[in-house]
């Protein structure tokens, strides 16, 4: 998130908006920068309360398939991180945007780059290897819960269920001057982050096992009076684990610096609003 931060402008900005602000990490960032705060997300989720308050953004919980909740020409900026991969309608969107935006108001997005990697992302491996993530899924989290959250028996596809915005898409430059060219002008853009698909994979591997490790030592030892030994060996190996997480944490944000042209996995653009 840093490079859209750095895309902003220097000054103080008047009213931006998160367009699926998720857990509002991205806004806690702009308390200082940011004069009016607004985030919106069809899922709702709770704040990250490390990150920002409700009392410093104004949030609107909103339907995906209904016209924003905000007069036209209202937002300095609107970012949209990591969200329009996710929508069923992006030309649409895209409209509703331009629409609350002011005369010359910011865009800036971020997309998945189609590269030779994205066949890597994680929300398309169940398409993608969809055998594989079925027996993996199961596994470890079981057959009813694989059975509840990916199959629908009207919308299969192999062993998953498609839904109008199950499939992450992937842009190309290209793709987005054509998404944007009726309503915005492009005047930045960068690629970045080669390894980002194979570390974060990694890190779920990671934490799938070691959150398995932990049930089943759970059910052989119940009561940690009789099994101190084992438990502290349990917390090294969780601790290991831990750090594990933390340097390839590192590596992903060093990665985000990178500019790797047609190998990136992350394309950013920002765009102004044009009459």
């Amino acid at each position: 998130m840093w490079q859209v931060y750095n895309m902003l402008s220097d000054g103080k900005i008047g009213r931006l908006l998160d367009f699926g602000c998720g857990n509002g990490y991205f806004l806690g960032k702009l308390k200082n920068k940011v004069e009016g705060l607004y985030g919106c997300d069809p899922y709702g989720e709770p704040f990250e309360k490390k990150s920002v308050n409700f009392e410093d953004v104004k949030f609107e919980k909103i339907n995906p398939h209904e016209p924003l909740p905000y007069p036209d020409c209202f937002f300095d900026v609107v970012t949209a991180i990591e969200v329009i991969e996710h929508v069923g309608d992006e030309k649409r969107v895209i409209r509703e945007l331009y629409r609350i935006l002011k005369n010359g108001g910011v865009l800036i997005i971020t997309v998945p780059n189609k590269g030779i990697f994205d066949f890597l992302d994680r929300g398309n491996l169940k398409f993608n290897f969809p055998k594989l993530h079925k027996f993996l899924y199961s596994r470890f989290y079981g057959k009813e819960n694989y059975l509840k959250h990916f199959v629908n028996e009207k919308n299969m596809y192999g062993d998953v269920t498609i839904t109008d915005n199950s499939y992450h898409k992937h842009y190309n430059l290209k793709n987005i001057k054509e998404l944007l060219r009726d309503e915005f002008e492009i005047k930045q853009y960068c690629l970045y982050s080669f390894f980002a698909p194979f570390i974060i994979i990694f890190m779920q591997i990671i934490n799938i096992l070691f959150n398995e490790l932990f049930r089943s030592f759970a059910t052989k030892y119940p009561s940690p009076s009789s099994s101190a030994h084992s438990s502290s060996r349990q917390a090294a190996r969780y601790s290991r684990a831990n750090k594990n997480i933390s340097f390839l944490r590192k590596i992903l944000h060093i990665d985000g610096k990178i500019f790797h042209c047609n190998y990136s996995y992350g394309l950013i653009v920002k765009a102004e609003k044009v009459l």
